[in-house]
């Protein structure tokens, strides 16, 4: 009688499992710090942005700002009491020569082609700065009535468009204020914001009492 010899026994599907269930935990691992590191990415600079210091013009409520393009540290504000101006990104405050008290927000816009050059409404006028708001000169208005908003061409610098509360709504002027039109009519629409489109300046939008369109 012959004598069976046991032979062993192998499971190869078990084996192939054992052996590969490191390396898909390593996978996971992997996969697990990826998004970790693509969560700080976009996380981390949100987080910055929610870290806020209050360095704006002493009891005043600023309406409008505005930074020269060419010189980041220079800022203007336009506020109830005047307007203001800071050269150090707005660690410190001096007000401009157009200080007073306003019933009506203030708001400023500058030149694209000249950012010394800027614009603001004030009370019941608009007022122009070609000092970097050293000085300040009276232009003239739409119409008799406290005026808003006031933008300038990014092509043309004597084109300007303002927005108002009493006449019409919207105005625009093409000699750099002396004379106006209105190119929105109805004085119970308020526009208290006006965009120009930079590549279609032909192109503006009204915000305000309701939203529209204007070309």
């Amino acid at each position: 009688m012959k004598q069976l010899l046991s032979s062993p026994i192998f499971y190869p599907m078990r084996e192939s499992r054992i052996r590969r269930r490191p390396l898909g935990r390593m996978k996971k691992a992997t996969l697990g710090l990826l998004l970790f590191i693509i969560a700080l990415f976009f996380v981390g600079p949100a987080a910055k942005a929610q870290s806020w210091t209050s360095n704006g013009p002493t009891d005043a409520a600023v309406w409008s700002l505005v930074i020269d393009p060419t010189n980041p540290s220079t800022v203007y504000a336009g506020t109830y009491g005047g307007i203001f101006k800071s050269t150090d990104s707005g660690g410190s405050w001096t007000a401009t020569s157009l200080i007073g008290s306003s019933s009506y927000p203030v708001y400023l816009t500058m030149d694209p082609q000249v950012s010394t050059t800027l614009y603001a409404s004030f009370g019941l006028g608009f007022y122009k700065s070609i000092d970097g708001g050293a000085s300040w000169s009276p232009i003239t208005g739409p119409t008799v009535g406290f005026n808003m908003v006031i933008a300038v061409d990014p092509l043309v610098s004597t084109t300007l468009y303002a927005g108002i509360i009493e006449g019409s709504s919207a105005y625009k002027s093409t000699d750099g204020g002396a004379n106006w039109t209105s190119i929105y009519p109805g004085s119970s629409f308020v526009v208290s914001s006006l965009v120009i489109d930079p590549s279609n300046p032909a192109t503006i939008y009204l915000g305000g009492g309701a939203r529209c369109k204007a070309l």
